[in-house]
């Protein structure tokens, strides 16, 4: 009896192990809010660290709301950058949506190509929202918090 407990903890903490060093490394998440009129937006940045001493961006990820209703046409842009002291802050990756964004829906959006940055230094992103009203139409601009 104890050496089949005895195999079956063997077992069990081999998984454990196994399940540990198969995790992705600590990430987190960097929020922000904006909004113009009636029409308001949320959006996230969710990163990851690499092993080679990067953050990298997961996905980016928003909802657009308006309590009087927003048109199926609204936009999206996306800025993240890597912050530099006493300059403009670095450009690393940039996109653009259609015009299809539609209101009251999550969306996610993976990046096409690395977003990264250096671990340890601030970065942000930066979203623009152009919200798709029966008159003239609604924008706004803001970061999410800093992140490193």
């Amino acid at each position: 009896m104890n050496r089949i407990r005895s195999g079956i903890l063997r077992v069990l903490v081999g998984a454990a192990l196994v399940a540990l060093l198969a995790a992705p490394a600590f990430g987190g998440v960097a929020t922000g809010a904006c909004k113009d009129g009636k029409s308001s937006a949320n959006f996230a940045t969710y990163y990851s660290a690499t092993s080679d001493g990067w953050n990298k961006v997961d996905w980016f990820q928003w909802i657009l709301r308006n309590p009087n209703g927003l048109g199926n046409k609204s936009n999206v842009s996306i800025r993240h950058y890597q912050n530099v002291d006493n300059w403009p802050d670095t450009l690393k990756y940039s996109w653009d949506s259609q015009d299809n964004i539609k209101p009251n829906v999550t969306y996610i959006h993976s990046p096409t190509s690395p977003a990264r940055t250096v671990k340890g230094k601030w970065a942000h992103t930066r979203y623009g929202f152009v919200f798709d009203n029966s008159g003239p139409d609604d924008k706004c601009n803001a970061d999410t918090d800093n992140f490193r």
